[in-house]
């Protein structure tokens, strides 16, 4: 009735929280609905509710990966949109959705938000290389993190192989070295599994491989200027002043660092 009728409005929102009918058709899981939509040449595909949020943003939100795959084949949908107050990225809203899935031991729905991602690499989306959490403190890099420096962070293994498989990713080695979060053994295990998803598919990771081969160098160069800072300044004004104090408590303490 929508399509046919020339006097009605197919962008119109609804009275309660201000949805479209494609916002109703994606919440409501129907791809058909949202194929006969689309045939409308006055469908507005960015139209927002009352909330802020796209029906783009359901179809990223909702377990159902279909949802997403259905926006795939149309030109007008802004795939490069931020959301919400902190403008988080697409890819990067569905990796940290996929993050609690995993914190609150829901697999099904984690692996569900694999796939999204995956989807993603086939939609013309550039905020792959959006950086937000920007860090005001940071007076050399006012960019905050892209979804790979917070993938890093978090530790999540398979949505990195995903976002090393986008052939347009950008390597911000930069942000990566700033980032205190990642650790120099995840960085190892990543280059590990790189290595054994090469052999796999075939795909070339080779920009992915110099990325963490830098990360890994930097990271650990880093390490070692901190223990030689301790061993060579802290620690032996401890130990001079232990000699006045007769406390073994700091001594022990750096001791332990050292070790680490």
């Amino acid at each position: 009735m929508i399509i046919l009728n020339k006097f009605l409005d197919v962008n119109q929102k609804c009275y309660q929280g201000g949805k479209t009918a494609l916002h109703c058709a994606v919440t409501s899981g129907n791809t058909e609905v949202i194929k006969i939509l689309a045939t409308h040449p006055k469908l507005v595909w960015n139209e927002k509710d009352e909330r802020g949020f796209p029906p783009i943003f359901y179809a990223a939100r909702d377990e159902k990966s279909e949802m997403l795959e259905a926006f795939l084949p149309y030109s007008d949908i802004d795939w490069n949109m931020s959301f919400g107050r902190a403008g988080l990225p697409l890819p990067y809203l569905i990796m940290n959705w996929r993050q609690h899935a995993i914190e609150d031991g829901d697999f099904f729905l984690a692996e569900e938000y694999l796939k999204k991602m995956n989807v993603l690499l086939n939609a013309p989306l550039s905020s792959w290389n959006d950086a937000t959490f920007a860090r005001p403190h940071d007076e050399d890099d006012e960019r905050g993190k892209t979804v790979l420096v917070r993938a890093l962070e978090v530790e999540e293994m398979e949505s990195l192989v995903v976002i090393f498989k986008n052939p347009h990713l950008i390597y911000d080695i930069k942000t990566a070295k700033s980032s205190s979060l990642i650790k120099l053994d995840f960085v190892t295990k990543c280059i590990d599994r790189i290595k054994i998803e090469n052999e796999k598919t075939g795909i070339n990771f080779s920009d992915s491989f110099n990325f963490l081969s830098e990360l890994y160098n930097s990271i650990e160069a880093s390490a070692r200027v901190k223990t030689e800072e301790i061993d060579g300044g802290a620690y032996n004004h401890i130990v001079m002043l232990n000699t006045e104090l007769g406390s073994d408590d700091c001594i022990n303490v750096l001791s332990k660092l050292l070790c680490k």
